[in-house]
C-alpha cells in the first residue's frame, strides 16, 4: 500500500455517514457512496476518498416515509 494511502472499514464509514453498517453496504453496491476495496471477503475504504465525497456533498437518499435524508 503506498505511504499516506490509510483504509478504513465499514465501522468507521457507517460513523462518518451517521448511517447503518447494512446501509453503507447497500449505498456503496448501489454506487450512492465509493465502492471500496475488497480484500477477500472484506471490504474497505480509502479515507480520503471517503472524506473527500462528504465534503463534495451528497446526494440525499429517499427513505420509505418519502422524506429525504443526508447520508
Amino acid at each position: 500500500m503506498p505511504p499516506g494511502r490509510m483504509l478504513i472499514d465499514v465501522d468507521v464509514v457507517a460513523a462518518k455517514y451517521a448511517a447503518d453498517k447494512r446501509s453503507i453496504f447497500r449505498w456503496a453496491d448501489a454506487g450512492r457512496i465509493p465502492f471500496g476495496v475488497k480484500l477477500g471477503s472484506l471490504r474497505r475504504w480509502e479515507l480520503s476518498e471517503i472524506d473527500a465525497h462528504i465534503a463534495n456533498g451528497v446526494k440525499p437518499i429517499r427513505t420509505m416515509t418519502g422524506k429525504a435524508v443526508r447520508t
